[in-house]
């Protein structure tokens, strides 16, 4: 009995093998094809939001962070970059007269971590350009278009901020985090650039014709003030020179100058008023 028992396993065995092995491969088969789909690496930076086929889709209530996660090859894990992005638009706005403006911005945002399931299930993957682009170019459009083209020209900073709160405020509610909203240019039409400039060139003439006429006031005053005190200086000395003063003193810068190095000739009571005449010498 024993022996007939072996023979029979034997013999199963043997024609069982090449299910075994038939078996083996498709099992073999079907690991390598669904490798990706069980096996997900969650890279630096990135998180992922899992759906579930048969349990309820989207699972809103948990982030799956870095690392490997495992899943079921029918469900599918979505990847999501979130690092800090840029993107950069231009937009042409209408201004109040009429006028075309292209206005070139760049949006510095990424998604919010804790509500990333919920930006899974309601917006997608394509959230940039399907509510941050949409909703900051709306609200630079209606800003923007409270003004004429002059005024974003000349007045750039202002109307820069307010286009710039004013957009963060459209899509902080969006479960994406904007850090910034920068206005890097705005292009008007070539003649209204040129008007404007040559008319910012005439006022910046202005001021400085204005400057130079308030200057010549101002030394005209100094050159007043200045008249003014000689002619009190003159008044105050006058009644103290004295012809025997003004004689006097004639002496004495005459010794002084006698007395010099410089040669020269002296003729004693030759002058006016009998004071000397000094002939030659050095400057």
């Amino acid at each position: 009995m024993e022996f007939k028992s072996k023979l029979e396993f034997k013999k199963t065995l043997k024609t069982a093998r090449p299910i075994l092995i038939i078996s083996g491969l498709i099992f073999m088969f079907l690991t390598v094809m669904l490798w990706p789909s069980i096996f997900i690496t969650v890279k630096a930076g990135e998180a992922g939001v899992l759906w579930l086929r048969f349990f309820g889709g989207t699972v809103v209530d948990k982030v799956y962070g870095e690392g490997l996660q495992v899943i079921c090859p029918w469900d599918k894990m979505e990847i999501y970059n979130m690092r800090v992005q840029t993107t950069s638009k231009e937009l042409e706005v209408l201004t109040t007269n009429g006028l075309k403006v292209v206005i070139h911005y760049t949006i510095r945002h990424q998604p919010e971590y804790d509500v990333l399931g919920v930006l899974h299930a309601k917006v997608g993957p394509e959230y940039v350009e399907r509510i941050v682009v949409p909703e900051v170019e709306a609200s630079i459009r209606q800003t923007a278009g409270n003004y004429e083209s002059e005024s974003l020209y000349s007045s750039q900073g202002a109307v820069v901020k307010k286009m710039v709160n004013d957009a963060l405020d459209a899509v902080a509610r969006r479960y994406v985090k904007v850090d910034n909203v920068n206005i890097r240019k705005v292009v008007l039409p070539d003649k209204i650039t040129a008007a404007i400039e040559n008319k910012l060139e005439q006022v910046e003439k202005v001021k400085m014709y204005q400057h130079l006429i308030e200057k010549e006031k101002k030394e005209a005053e100094r050159r007043k003030i200045e008249a003014d005190g000689l002619k009190v200086a003159n008044q105050t000395v006058m009644p103290t020179l004295t012809p025997e003063l003004l004689r006097w003193k004639g002496i004495e810068a005459t010794a002084l100058l006698a007395s010099s190095t410089n040669a020269k000739v002296v003729v004693v009571g030759s002058g006016k008023d009998g004071l000397p005449l000094i002939l030659g010498g050095d400057r």
